[in-house]
């Protein structure tokens, strides 16, 4: 649920961009030329894939994040998939998931590492929408276009709203539209399907935790707390120069989480951390902060995320 999910046909276009990029036949209605064109992906260098990967989201240098994720070739709908059976929106809406305990959370700065350095509202427009024509967020119609250029009007150009969040009017010497874009980005990809996940497994009676990571530190400045690290301090990816503080927030964290595997419930019997109180009704989430380890209510950018699960061109 981390992200859209895009229809077959769109898939099968980025798959057919790709496939004569790299000289092998495309025809997705004959069963031996779907066969055919498969085996010479695969016999492609994975030098080849990678190029041909960057000409099917026709990305300028310009444009490119220092990550190129997500891409294309991601998971798709399909009536016979177990997981991706409908739209993921309507999964969740349907609650047709496993009736399970969930720990779920992000973190700060989903957006960050994703987009590059734009100066303007254009180059903005142009980096959701043009340069992967389609094949990241869908933007294949004009009502699809409409409602991408209505949705980036409800964030403001103001760099002190942007992400990185509470780094102030501070643009890091990247483009004015930059912190604009990564805010969008993460609240798209990731915040809005999160939260509405979220919300409806707690609708539906499971027992939800959720979390909002926001300790800095392994990250640039000018990407805060971005995408992953999360994983990093669970993981423990450490060195020499790790300040103590972080190793004890690692420690917090990996506590709550073998309780809960160990017992469903992330709160330790003997009471030695802070109650992590249930998302429920009230959308509650545990801030995951170094020395700060305190509930918010998770509704940032409320707003806009709401506007966004409303639009069928934009969200599934």
């Amino acid at each position: 649920m981390s992200t859209t999910i895009l229809s077959r046909k769109t898939r099968q276009k980025a798959y057919d961009m790709l496939a004569r990029y790299l000289s092998c036949p495309t025809s997705p209605l004959r069963e031996n030329v779907k066969t055919q064109s498969f085996e010479c992906v695969r016999r492609s260098s994975s030098k080849n894939l990678q190029a041909a990967n960057w000409e099917v989201h026709k990305v300028p240098d310009a444009l490119k994040g220092m990550d190129p994720a997500p891409i294309a070739f991601g998971p798709g709908v399909h009536p016979d998939d177990p997981f991706f059976f409908h739209e993921p929106a309507q999964i969740a809406r349907g609650h047709q998931f496993a009736n399970i305990p969930l720990v779920i959370g992000g973190t700060l700065d989903e957006g960050t590492d994703f987009v590059p350095s734009i100066d303007s509202p254009s180059s903005l427009l142009t980096y959701f929408s043009q340069t992967r024509p389609g094949l990241t967020f869908a933007i294949e119609t004009p009502a699809a276009k409409h409602a991408l250029e209505e949705f980036i009007s409800l964030y403001s150009d103001d760099p002190s709203q942007g992400s990185p969040f509470g780094t102030g009017n501070e643009t890091f010497g990247r483009g004015t539209q930059t912190k604009r874009g990564a805010a969008i980005f993460g609240d798209w990809l990731f915040e809005a399907p999160r939260r509405e996940f979220t919300r409806e497994a707690a609708k539906a009676g499971l027992p939800v935790w959720s979390y909002q990571f926001s300790q800095p530190g392994y990250w640039p400045p000018e990407y805060g707390v971005g995408h992953f690290a999360d994983v990093q301090m669970i993981f423990r990816w450490f060195d020499e120069n790790t300040p103590k503080e972080m190793a004890e927030l690692s420690n917090t964290i990996l506590d709550y989480w073998f309780n809960f595997v160990y017992h469903l419930d992330p709160n330790p019997k003997d009471g030695n951390l802070p109650l992590w109180l249930q998302y429920g009704s009230q959308s509650r989430s545990l801030q995951l902060k170094a020395r700060n380890l305190t509930m918010i209510t998770d509704d940032f950018r409320q707003d806009q995320i709401e506007w966004l699960m409303s639009q069928k061109h934009l969200y599934i």
